[in-house]
């Protein structure tokens, strides 16, 4: 187990050297002898990051009698585009939701949010959402709205929507919640130890090397 301790890392081929059991160790090491305030944890896409992320989360705040505050947050600079994309995409799921229950070919239980947009069916729903959009589209000679490129309705809706202070706050409170499930569900951890804890969104953080887009489990001792 020595061998994954670097010089400014930890590092271990996982499934061998790194395991779920270590990072939940490591985790529980972590606060116990830095006794910090709060901790970022991020993790990528690689499968076996989700596993790694829940184990460590549940060591950082697995102790009897610990509460944990979350504070979402956001970056001025990336999270406005990356809000519109997935407002985009949330509207998309949502046309082929209704298509799929005016058909009757809904599965029992199934929302919005647990469907994907195939390449095949990109285009049939993006027209959808912008032909409900309420911002003026280029019209021909005789008035009618014009068919354009599926490049140009994109740019067009993303160019209308709005990513104001009020949208991005939601943004930060949704990132937050997110972390708080995925705690619950895949943490096992009491949702009655976790607070979602409303601070200024925009705050920067305080390693220069973590993301302004984040989330910060700050653990308290009761």
């Amino acid at each position: 187990m020595a061998s994954i301790f670097k010089a400014y890392d930890i590092r271990g081929i996982y499934g061998q050297d790194l395991t779920e059991e270590i990072a939940y160790a490591i985790g529980r090491a972590f606060v116990t002898f830095t006794a910090c305030r709060k901790v970022v944890v991020a993790r990528d896409i690689r499968p076996h990051s989700e596993p790694l992320f829940a184990a460590l989360a549940k060591g950082l705040t697995e102790r009897p009698g610990l509460k944990v505050e979350l504070s979402g947050y956001v970056d001025q600079q990336r999270d406005p585009e990356g809000y519109r994309l997935e407002l985009l995409q949330q509207k998309m799921r949502q046309e082929k939701y209704l298509e799929l229950a005016r058909n009757k070919q809904l599965k029992e239980g199934e929302d919005a949010g647990q469907l994907t947009i195939q390449p095949a069916e990109y285009s049939r729903y993006l027209k959808a959402v912008y032909n409900k959009e309420k911002f003026p589209k280029p019209r021909n000679l005789i008035g009618m709205v014009k068919d354009i490129p599926d490049d140009e309705m994109k740019k067009l809706i993303i160019a209308n929507t709005l990513a104001g202070e009020k949208e991005l706050q939601q943004l930060a409170t949704r990132r937050t919640a997110a972390v708080r499930e995925y705690l619950i569900t895949h943490g096992k951890l009491e949702s009655q130890r976790l607070f979602q804890k409303q601070d200024t969104i925009t705050k920067p953080p305080k390693e220069t090397s973590s993301p302004a887009s984040r989330v910060e489990l700050n653990p308290i001792a009761s």
